[in-house]
C-alpha cells in the first residue's frame, strides 16, 4: 500500500472514529433531553487532550497526527461555511413582522448588556487570559462579542422539541435570536476588519467594503435570486447547472468577505440571508446539503475544535476562579437581561424566565466565534478552552431551565408536564 493509501486510511478512520462519538454521544444526550447538538460537543472533547489525549496520549496522536488534523480542518471549514449559509437561509427577519418591535427589545436586551458586562468582565480578566501579542481593546470588544451570542440554530432545535416554535412566543424568540445573530456577526465582521488592515484608515476601508457589499448584495444579488427560486418553482426541482450557480455564489462570497479582511463566515450567512424561501430549494437543501453537513462535516468541525481545547487546563489553580467567574457572568448576564425585558413586556415570571434560558442557548456558535478568535491571536488557549465550556454548558442549561420555568414536557427519566403553550 503506497503512501497516499496510507494517508486516505489514516484520515477515513479518523472520520469513522468521530462519526461513530458523535453518534453515540448525540444519542445519549437525546435521553437526557438534551438536543443532539450538546453530545455532538462533548464527543468533540471526549476525543480531544481533555480524554482520550489524557488517557492514551500516544493512540490520540497517532490517530489524530497534524497531517490528518489538517486534512480534517479543511473538511471542517466546508462544513462551517455551509453551516453559516443554512443559518442565513433559517435567518428570515420578515418571517415573523408582527412580533418585530418585541423581538428588537428581546434582541437588544440579549445583546446590549451582555456585551458591556462580557467587555467589563475582559478589562478585570486581562492578567489571566490576554495573550502576550493581543491588544487589550479588541480583547475587551471580542469578549463581549463572545458573551453576546446566541446559537439561532440550535434554540429553533429546541423550540421544536419543546413544540413551541409556530406559536407566537416562539416566533418571538427566534426573530429576537435572528436579530441577535445578525448584529454579532455584524461586530465580528467590523473587529476583524480593525485587527486585519494595516492602520485604523485601512479597518474603516475594510469595513466600508464591507457594508458596500452587504448592500449590493441585498439590492441586487436578492432580487435576482428571487427570480432564480420562483424558476425552481415552476420546474419542480433543482438542476446540476442550478446547484452550480448556488455553489459558485457561495464560495464567491465567502471568498469574498475573505479577501477584504473580513471572515468567509461573513459572506455565506449574508449570501444565505438572500436566499429565496422557494420550497423546492428549501426541500432541496434539506435532503441534499443539510443532512450531510450535520451527519459528517460539522462533527468533523466538533472534533477539531475539541482537540485545540483542553478543560484540564482550567483546573490549573491561576485560572480556576476567574474561568468560573467569567462563567457566571455570561450566563448570569444573559439570563437577567432577557427575563428582565420579558417582564417588562408584560408577559409573566414564568415566561420571562423560560425565555431567559433559552435565549442562553450558545451551541456551535460560541465554538466558531471563540475558534475565529484564537486564529487571529485575540484569545489565549485557556481562554479558548472556558468558551467552549461556556457553549457546552449554557445550552446544556437551556433545555431544564425551560422545563422548570414553564413546565413544559420533560421527556425520558424527566417526566411530564404543562407546556408553556397551553398558556400556564
Amino acid at each position: 500500500m503506497n503512501g497516499n493509501s496510507m494517508f486516505l486510511l489514516s484520515v477515513g478512520s479518523a472520520a469513522l472514529i468521530i462519526l461513530a462519538a458523535s453518534r453515540l454521544c448525540g444519542r445519549c444526550a437525546a435521553k437526557f433531553g438534551q438536543p443532539q447538538v450538546v453530545g455532538e460537543m462533548l464527543a468533540g472533547l471526549l476525543l480531544g487532550p481533555t480524554l482520550f489525549g489524557w488517557i492514551a496520549p500516544e493512540w490520540q496522536s497517532a490517530l489524530f497526527s497534524p497531517q490528518v488534523m489538517a486534512s480534517l480542518k479543511g473538511l471542517g471549514q466546508v462544513g462551517i461555511v455551509l453551516y453559516m449559509f443554512f443559518v442565513g437561509m433559517d435567518t428570515d427577519l420578515e418571517r415573523h413582522g408582527f412580533s418585530f418591535r418585541k423581538a428588537g427589545v428581546l434582541g437588544a436586551a440579549g445583546v446590549l448588556p451582555v456585551f458591556a458586562a462580557g467587555a467589563l468582565t475582559a478589562v478585570w480578566l486581562q492578567h489571566d487570559f490576554l495573550p502576550s501579542a493581543a491588544n487589550s481593546v479588541t480583547f475587551s470588544l471580542f469578549m463581549g462579542i463572545a458573551l453576546s451570542i446566541t446559537a439561532f440554530p440550535v434554540l429553533a432545535r429546541l423550540l421544536q422539541d419543546a413544540g413551541i416554535h409556530g406559536t407566537p412566543l416562539g416566533s418571538l424568540v427566534m426573530t429576537a435570536a435572528s436579530l441577535i445573530d445578525v448584529v454579532a456577526w455584524s461586530m465580528v465582521a467590523l473587529l476583524l476588519s480593525m485587527i486585519n488592515a494595516d492602520g485604523p484608515l485601512a479597518g474603516l476601508a475594510t469595513a466600508g467594503i464591507g457594508a458596500v457589499f452587504a448592500v449590493f448584495v441585498w439590492l441586487v444579488v436578492r432580487p435576482a435570486l428571487r427570480r432564480f427560486g420562483n424558476k425552481l418553482d415552476r420546474n419542480g426541482r433543482v438542476s446540476v447547472t442550478d446547484w452550480m450557480i448556488i455553489f459558485l455564489l457561495l464560495f464567491a462570497a465567502a471568498s469574498f468577505t475573505d479577501w477584504i479582511g473580513l471572515h468567509a463566515l461573513f459572506g455565506s450567512f449574508l449570501l444565505g440571508m438572500v436566499m429565496p424561501r422557494s420550497q423546492v430549494l428549501q426541500h432541496a437543501v434539506q435532503q441534499k446539503l443539510k443532512n450531510f453537513t450535520a451527519a459528517f462535516l460539522v462533527p468533523i468541525y466538533f472534533t477539531h475544535a475539541g482537540i485545540q481545547a483542553n478543560l484540564l487546563g482550567i483546573l490549573q489553580g491561576a485560572i480556576v476562579w476567574p474561568s468560573l467567574i467569567l462563567l457566571a457572568v455570561a450566563f448570569g448576564a444573559k439570563y437577567a437581561s432577557c427575563t428582565l425585558a420579558m417582564k417588562s413586556m408584560g408577559f409573566s415570571w414564568r415566561e420571562a424566565s423560560s425565555v431567559g434560558g433559552l435565549m442562553n442557548a450558545r451551541g456551535l456558535m460560541e465554538l466558531i466565534i471563540a475558534e475565529i478568535g484564537l486564529i487571529h491571536g485575540l484569545i489565549s488557549v485557556p481562554l479558548y478552552s472556558v468558551l467552549v465550556l461556556m457553549a457546552i454548558v449554557t445550552t446544556m442549561l437551556a433545555v431544564p431551565i425551560y422545563q422548570w420555568s414553564a413546565a413544559a414536557p420533560r421527556p425520558g427519566w424527566l417526566g411530564t408536564g404543562k407546556s408553556i403553550k397551553d398558556g400556564t
